[in-house]
């Protein structure tokens, strides 16, 4: 294919993905109710926040997954831009933490290594 011919092509490609007007911050924090440091991965709005701060939003992953499956499997920025963009919903934080394959509680009691329900609801909420 000729140079020509390619540029036009590449252009198109180019300005055809959208803009993002957020940002997805990757964040790995130790926490002191869990063993492990915590994967995170945030959501954050293009812009400055508002006096009070912007509403924050856990999404919490099911069996098997991962801090990044609401960013792969459900198409968070892109749907989330969007929705900001057409004023359906407000700037937010959209939170999403990795907590391995469990049912989000606390099982140091029962001898078990982390507190997640802790670890998300106190300790990763004075992270954020």
């Amino acid at each position: 294919m000729h140079a020509r011919t390619l540029l036009p092509v590449l252009f198109v490609l180019l300005m055809s993905h959208p803009a993002w007007a957020s940002t997805i911050i990757a964040e790995s924090y130790a926490l002191p109710s869990t063993d492990q440091p915590m994967a995170v991965n945030v959501y954050r709005p293009d812009g400055a926040p508002p006096a009070g701060g912007w509403p924050v939003v856990y999404l919490l992953h099911g069996l098997g997954g991962n801090q990044g499956d609401w960013l792969v499997a459900g198409n968070l920025q892109p749907t989330l831009d969007g929705l900001i963009a057409d004023g359906k919903v407000e700037p937010m934080l959209v939170v999403m933490p990795a907590a391995g394959n469990n049912w989000y509680v606390n099982t140091r009691a029962a001898g078990g290594t982390d507190d997640i329900e802790t670890a998300i609801t106190e300790d990763l909420r004075q992270k954020i």
